[in-house]
């Protein structure tokens, strides 16, 4: 579809993976969430909780930050050292 022509992309991100989609919104969250406490003149130490969130999850997608259920899923799937 893509190399047909018939699903073209300008400017809108496409997301094929559901847990990537979810990581994403949870990124979007938390940096909102820190926007609107640095708004607020909120401690650092309280937006750095938020900063470090969205972080987190932008990392799990690049694969910079790994969870250990992210790793045990991986590891059920496919059959790794045959």
């Amino acid at each position: 579809m893509v190399y047909g022509g018939k699903v073209s992309q300008d400017t809108n991100i496409i997301v094929t993976n559901v847990r990537h989609k979810n990581l994403v919104l949870r990124a979007e969250l938390a940096a909102n969430d820190g926007l609107t406490m640095t708004d607020m003149g909120e401690p650092l130490e309280f937006i750095e909780i938020d900063v470090n969130e969205c972080y987190s999850s932008l990392g799990e997608i690049i694969g910079e930050e790994v969870e250990d259920d992210i790793l045990n899923e991986v590891f059920s799937r496919f059959c790794l050292g045959k």
